[in-house]
């Protein structure tokens, strides 16, 4: 029987709406936008300040019939007998002109099921252990109604499959199930969709996946809901060579999709999931493959070897795509769009548990994207999460398993949550504007000019970053007040674990970030927390251990780099002014060590690399090969052997082995 999902909704919110369904939250602008489409009265939506937020009147959608009070449907091959009325036979082919409930049985070759009801009219339709294939356009046709229902039997199997060629005037009606009213799939059966044309299934209003197991095969599109698609309490398969679910609406208050618990497996050969406005997950679990996968992906790659410009690789050439050129009322997605989770304004992480392996992007917003609980598991060809204007993490869980860069958006706020990124360019990228990911759905060339408006902040969370570019690269100002963040950097000198390009404000929390010394930051002297710059004489080899000791010989900072390095950055609340201590290389670690961070643990046996007195909130130690700045109206830099910078306003630049320049109204050394 179908399970429901209800949603406690305090009063004041609730918005019981006849004739239409209202869902609101989720504008690009924040802005409050309504839906209005034809779905039954029966159906309550619930509008609320900031999340999608869906129920529904069980008494009117629901999965329950009884033989006695419906029309009777038996399919034996080429011909077809009903028991009841509001049903006309012509040869194999079914039409449904009343409101009602039919229930199908048997095997129905060469036919269609056409729904041309009243637009006020609820149609029912009970698939019972049926086959209904098609030679001449979809299996099944709902030409008006206010809304159907396609309800799976308990414990039955039923198959729909339409004809690979349609006839001309057909050719829109492009889905083994199509429809130009609201669907509802219920039940506690399967349904096997085939979509031999081009998309299983498809509505240009709204499609509701609310109970049973769906099975979608498409040459096209999976699932397709013009207007919106909402997700509950359903098991879904789907192997497509477009996307596997999209909703393609760009009028306001529209395509949306809401997927409310559920278990989703996605293989489509361009995006997993695509939404023109808002994607919300609020709980369930989803598992997608798009593009055939990271391998899949493009090579990044700029004329000097540096990682950057884009190359295709050979792989990804083969790549099945599809596109909507027959139905001309329709925007057509990208053919070489291969996301994972996408949305034209905003992407929303509540809960559940995310996997994707994607060619492109793993997540990718042309808005904002947001997680407050849940898990992600990306796998990435491209970008793990993107988004063109602000990206949040305040709860959940992020993992990025391999991307070109982690994480990227213009402005990024971290307030809580863990995440952990692989990346071969950068980790973290606050970077303004659309890089080219979002033209063509392909990545190529990110190269950002610092920016005021470029924005990291960081209050709370725990990051842990492995890059081969910078670790963290901000394109602007970055403010850390509390949390921690571990970098294991670039070997080559063109990056650095840190790179910013205005100012590094530290007065909370704990960063460690390790990596080649060429372009080596550490916060800057606007700071109020100390920090320490130390480049090594040497390059330590991966897994040789560093402890920062006290006068004592007590560690306050204890850290296993899991890649070679000639340089530490560190701020901590526990280096004090006026202390002095010693940087100490190699020698054993004993402790609990997560991510290459030790807490609580002892060490022995190292050999002392430098030791320094912290006198200021930057303690520079060693030769820098790269640029080390004041903060604004801060401090000089520290000694250079390239260029060493004032922040703007800022003091002097240091002693410099090349141009020492002091920032934007500094003077010169």
């Amino acid at each position: 029987m179908l399970r429901r999902k209800y949603k406690i909704i305090p009063a004041s919110l609730l918005a019981v709406v006849v004739g239409f369904s209202m869902i609101t939250g989720c504008s690009a602008q924040g802005t409050t936008a309504s839906l209005s489409s034809e779905s039954a009265s029966s159906v309550t939506a619930v509008s609320s300040a900031d999340d999608l937020t869906y129920t529904y009147d069980t008494a009117s959608i629901n999965a329950e019939w009884n033989s006695s009070e419906s029309c009777l449907v038996t399919c034996s091959e080429s011909s077809v007998s009903a028991s009841g009325s509001g049903v006309q036979i012509d040869g194999t082919q079914i039409t449904i002109s009343d409101a009602g409930t039919y229930v199908l049985s048997g095997v129905l070759t060469d036919g269609q099921v056409v729904v041309d009801a009243a637009d006020t009219d609820t149609v029912r339709i009970v698939l019972n252990n049926v086959t209904i294939t098609s030679s001449e356009g979809p299996a099944i046709y709902v030409k008006s109604a206010a809304n159907v229902q396609l309800i799976s039997a308990d414990n039955t199997d039923n198959l729909v499959s339409d004809s690979t060629n349609y006839e001309a005037d057909d050719e829109n009606r492009n889905a083994a199930i199509y429809s130009k009213s609201d669907l509802y799939f219920l039940g506690g059966g399967t349904l096997s969709v085939i979509g031999n044309y081009k998309h299983g299934i498809h509505s240009k209003d709204a499609v509701y996946l609310l109970g049973g197991t769906l099975q979608v095969t498409a040459k096209g599109d999976g699932i397709r809901g013009k207007d919106s698609v909402i997700v509950s309490d359903i098991s879904v398969t789907i192997n497509a060579e477009g996307d596997g679910i999209q909703s393609d609406n760009e009028e306001t208050g529209k395509g949306y999709i809401l997927i409310l618990s559920g278990n989703l497996n996605i293989t489509a050969g361009n995006d997993g999931i695509d939404a023109a406005s808002c994607l919300q997950v609020d709980d369930g679990n989803l598992t997608i493959l798009s593009g055939s996968g990271y391998k899949y992906g493009v090579s990044h790659q700029d004329q000097n070897g540096m990682p950057g410009q884009l190359s295709q690789t050979a792989g990804a050439a083969d790549v099945s795509t599809s596109s909507d050129s027959s139905d001309t009322s329709e925007t057509s997605d990208s053919s070489d769009s291969h996301k994972g989770l996408k949305a034209g304004s905003d992407i929303r992480i509540l809960g559940g548990s995310v996997t994707v392996d994607s060619a492109d992007d793993s997540v990718h917003s042309n808005g904002t994207f947001s997680i407050r609980g849940g898990t992600l598991d990306l796998t990435s060809g491209d970008d793990g999460i993107h988004a063109d204007s602000s990206l949040t993490i305040a709860d959940g869980e992020i993992t990025v398993n391999r991307s070109y860069e982690g994480i990227e958006g213009a402005v990024i706020n971290i307030t809580g949550g863990t995440v952990r990124v692989i990346a071969d360019d950068d980790g973290i990228n606050v970077a303004g504007g659309a890089d080219s990911s979002s033209v063509n759905g392909r990545a190529g060339q990110n190269t950002f000019d610092a920016n005021a408006a470029n924005i990291l902040t960081v209050t709370g969370g725990y990051v842990s970053i492995d890059a081969d570019g910078d670790g963290v690269d901000v394109n602007g100002t970055a403010t850390m007040t509390g949390g921690t963040i571990l970098v294991c950097g670039p070997t080559d000198d063109g990056n650095g674990a840190m790179d910013y390009g205005i100012s590094f404000t530290m007065t909370g929390g704990l960063l460690i970030a390790v990596g080649s010394s060429g372009m080596a930051q550490a916060p800057d002297s606007s700071s109020t927390q100390n920090g320490a710059l130390i480049n090594l004489s040497e390059t330590e080899a991966a897994g040789t251990p560093f402890a920062i000791l006290d006068s004592s010989g007590t560690a306050v900072i204890l850290f296993t780099p899991s890649k070679e390095y000639s340089s530490v950055a560190v701020s901590s609340p526990d280096l004090k002014t006026g202390e002095t201590y010693t940087l100490s290389i190699g020698g054993t670690v004993d402790g609990e060590t997560t991510d290459g961070l030790t807490s609580g643990g002892s060490y022995s046996g190292g050999t002392t690399s430098e030791t320094f007195t912290v006198e200021s909130v930057l303690t520079v130690v060693g030769t820098t090969g790269g640029n080390v700045n004041g903060g604004p109206g801060g401090a000089a830099g520290g000694n250079g052997g390239g260029n060493t910078n004032g922040g703007p306003g800022g003091g002097a630049g240091g002693n410099a082995g090349g141009n020492a320049n002091g920032g934007p109204g500094g003077g010169a050394a």
